[in-house]
């Protein structure tokens, strides 16, 4: 398993020092599988995040307002049975 090395003129082969090119997954050469050191970035929608980010923070709003809604109703029941 042999990682690609970025030497002076390009891209070599680590295994073998022959040049070869980015898309390439075994070097010509030698057939030593080559892996891209550093994975390529994929972009993100910086809308789609908010808007994420929004929806976390409503849920938790709500689940903070049931919980709230229920320990009310927990404490009203428990009067009603002392009555």
């Amino acid at each position: 398993m042999a990682l690609k090395a970025l030497v002076s003129g390009g891209l070599r082969c680590p295994t073998c020092g022959k040049p070869i090119e980015p898309e390439w997954v075994a070097c010509p050469y030698c057939k030593s599988r080559l892996i891209l050191s550093t994975p390529k970035a994929v972009p993100v929608n910086v809308q789609t995040a908010q808007l994420s980010a929004i929806w976390i923070g409503y849920v938790f709003i709500l689940a903070l307002s049931g919980l709230a809604v229920l320990q009310t109703l927990a404490y009203i029941g428990s009067w009603c049975i002392v009555i």
